[in-house]
C-alpha cells in the first residue's frame, strides 16, 4: 500500500491528462480514417477516463457520507458513522463492475489484435513497467491482461488520492469515524492519509496551502543527501520524514511532476458531488434503467459466455464490447448508394444549461447501420457545437458539446438503410444517457435526468 503512495505523484503524470477532460464533452480526437494503433490508443483514453469518472463519483458519495458526520454534528459524529457506514458497500461495488467493464472494453477490443511490443513502444506506455512493478503486490506487463491490469489500479489509485488531497481533505477522518479504513484500502489501493503525507499536507500547519501547490518537492532531491540541514524548520521534521522514501522512489521515473500537479486542478469537476438538487429526479433513471432488458438468456450480464450467448461483458448495457443481449451484432449492413440514408432525430433536454452529454442511441440492426466499428464523421447535423460518434453495430455512443447556453437540443443522425430493409419507426430507436455535465463542468447525477429521446423527424 505504501509502496503505491510513493510513486503516487509519478502515476499522476500517466492518467491525470486522461482525468482531467471532461468526461461528458470529450469528444474522440480520431481523424475519419484512424490507424489501428490509434483506435486503441482512443480506446484506453475513453477506458480511463470512464474509470477515472465511476470511481470519482463512488468515492466521493461513499466518503461525504462520513463527512457531513463530521461537520454537521460533531458531538454526535461516531453514533451517526456508524450508523450510514453500510452505504459505502455500494460504492466499493460500484467501483468493482467499473474495473470489470474496464478491462472487457480493452481488452476484447482492437487492442487485442496489434502486438504488444507495437502497443507499449507505439504508445509511450513501456515507461510504466516500473510503476507497475512498484505496485503491492506487483504486475508484470508482460502481456496486453498485465499491461490493462496496472493500468486499472493506477488510475483508481491515483483517482482516490486526487480526492483525498484537493477534493475532500477529510477523507481520512471520515473513513476513521465509519471505520472503513481497510475496506477502502482493499477496494481503491490507496490510503487517503498517506495521499496527504506524501503531498506534504499531512502537517497541521497553516501553510497547508503553499504546502499542496508545491507538492512536487524538487527541494527534497537536494536535501536528501543531508537531511540535517532540512531539520532546522522544526514544525516540519514530521513531514520531511515522511517524505523522504519519496525522493528516492518518486523522482527515478518523475520527470516532471509540477505539471502533473497543474493538471490535478481541473479534476474539481465532480468536487460537486453534492448535488442533491439534482438526485431527486431519479423517474428518468426507472425509465432508462428498464430500456437494455432485451436479455434473451438467463446468464446475460455475468461476464461469462452461456449457451446461446456469444459475448458476455458483465452487464447488459449497449455502446460498449457486448450488446445488451449478449448476442454479438450483425456487421453493418450493405447500402448501394450515399442517398439511401435514414435521418432519426434526437432531443436532449436537461434540468440546467448542459455542458456536454454522451448517450447511446439503440437502433434496429439489420434495417439501419453506420460503417465500421469505430468512429464514424460527418452524420451529425442540426446541431450547433461539436459531436462525436462512434458506432456498435447495433448502437452508436454519440458525445456533444452544444454552443452556448442550452438546456435543450436536438440533433439529427443520418444512418445508411439497409437494402431490401422496410423503414424504421421511431419506436424501433432507444436512448438512454450514459454521461452529462454542466457548463461549469460539473457532472449531472445520475445522468438519466438528462433526457435522451428519439423523434419524429419534420
Amino acid at each position: 500500500m505504501q509502496i503505491f503512495t510513493t510513486i503516487f505523484l509519478v502515476c499522476l503524470t500517466l492518467t491525470l491528462t486522461v482525468a482531467g477532460a471532461r468526461s461528458a464533452g470529450a469528444g474522440s480526437p480520431l481523424s475519419n480514417d484512424p490507424s489501428s494503433l490509434a483506435v486503441c490508443q482512443e480506446i484506453i483514453r475513453g477506458s480511463n477516463l470512464g474509470l477515472a469518472t465511476d470511481t470519482r463519483r463512488a468515492i466521493s458519495s461513499c466518503v461525504m457520507r462520513g463527512i457531513e458526520c463530521l461537520v454537521n454534528d460533531p458531538t454526535n459524529s461516531k453514533a451517526c458513522c456508524t450508523r450510514i457506514a453500510g452505504k459505502c458497500d455500494a460504492a466499493f461495488d460500484k467501483i468493482d463492475t467499473a474495473s470489470r467493464r474496464f478491462t472487457n472494453h480493452i481488452t476484447n477490443r482492437r487492442c487485442s489484435t496489434i502486438p504488444l511490443a507495437e502497443l507499449v513502444n507505439g504508445l509511450g506506455y513501456a515507461e510504466l513497467g516500473p510503476l507497475c512493478r512498484a505496485l503491492d503486490p506487483a504486475v508484470e506487463a508482460t502481456d496486453l491482461a498485465g499491461l490493462v491490469e496496472c493500468l486499472r489500479r493506477l488510475v483508481i489509485a491515483d483517482t482516490t488520492c486526487q480526492i483525498a488531497i484537493l477534493e475532500l481533505p477529510l477523507s481520512a477522518e471520515a473513513l476513521a469515524c465509519m471505520s472503513l479504513e481497510d475496506e477502502f484500502v482493499a477496494a481503491t489501493g490507496a490510503d487517503p492519509s498517506s495521499c496527504r503525507e506524501l503531498s506534504g499536507v499531512g502537517s497541521p500547519t497553516p501553510t497547508v496551502t503553499a504546502t499542496r501547490t508545491a507538492t512536487p518537492q524538487p527541494t527534497v532531491t537536494t536535501s536528501a543527501p543531508a537531511p540535517t540541514p532540512t531539520g532546522t524548520s522544526t514544525p516540519v521534521a514530521s513531514s520531511t520524514a515522511t517524505t523522504t522514501p519519496i525522493a528516492s522512489a518518486t523522482l527515478t521515473a518523475t520527470p516532471q511532476p509540477t505539471a502533473t500537479v497543474t493538471a490535478v486542478i481541473v479534476v474539481p469537476t465532480v468536487t460537486s458531488t453534492p448535488q442533491p438538487t439534482l438526485t431527486p429526479r431519479t423517474t428518468a433513471t426507472a425509465t432508462r434503467t428498464a430500456t437494455p432488458v432485451p436479455t434473451t438468456t438467463p446468464g446475460c450480464g455475468n461476464n461469462k459466455v452461456d449457451p446461446g450467448e456469444t459475448c458476455d461483458d458483465g452487464n447488459t448495457n449497449d455502446c460498449d464490447a457486448c450488446p445488451s443481449d449478449c448476442r454479438a451484432a450483425p456487421t453493418d449492413c450493405p447500402t448501394p448508394a450515399a442517398q439511401n440514408r435514414y435521418a432519426q432525430q434526437i432531443r436532449i433536454t436537461g434540468p440546467t444549461e448542459l455542458g456536454g452529454v454522451q448517450v447511446c442511441l439503440k437502433y434496429p440492426a439489420g434495417t439501419v447501420g453506420l460503417p465500421g466499428t469505430s468512429t464514424v464523421g460527418g452524420r451529425i447535423s442540426g446541431f450547433a457545437g461539436s459531436s462525436n460518434v462512434v458506432d456498435f453495430n447495433n448502437a452508436t455512443q454519440i458525445a456533444v458539446t452544444p454552443v452556448g447556453s442550452q438546456t435543450e437540443f436536438t440533433l439529427t443522425l443520418s444512418l445508411d438503410r439497409c437494402v431490401g430493409a422496410p423503414v424504421p419507426a421511431v419506436a424501433d430507436f432507444q436512448c438512454v444517457t450514459k454521461d452529462a455535465s454542466d457548463t461549469f463542468g460539473n457532472a449531472l447525477e445520475p445522468p438519466t435526468i438528462v433526457e435522451c429521446t428519439p423523434t419524429t423527424t419534420p
